[in-house]
């Protein structure tokens, strides 16, 4: 089996207990992982094309990580637009730190 359709099973049987979708428009795709390990900042993951960009629920930056620029500017007018909603979200799915 090759790494295509590895990627292919785990996309198709992921299982939501891990992650929480929060958004998914445009091919970008708003998360949060609950059950990650380092929760330090709010924040949520936003995917696009194979590639990921953690963003703060604080003030909507980009922690680490890089996605094509329109995309990413995009994403973060979503994040910073649905503020409340995604700290509310936050807040019900992740124990310890909240918003």
């Amino acid at each position: 089996m090759d790494y295509y359709w590895l990627k292919f099973f785990i996309y198709v049987f992921e299982d939501d207990k891990y992650f929480n979708l929060l958004y998914s428009k445009f091919g970008i795709r708003i998360i949060i992982h609950p059950k990650e390990n380092g929760h330090n900042t709010p924040h949520v993951h936003i995917q696009y094309q194979n590639k990921e960009v953690v963003c703060s629920l604080i003030d909507g930056s980009v922690i680490k990580g890089n996605i094509q620029h329109n995309k990413q500017k995009l994403a973060q007018e979503i994040v910073i637009q649905n503020m409340g909603f995604f700290k509310e979200s936050w807040n019900d799915l992740v124990d310890g730190i909240t918003v």
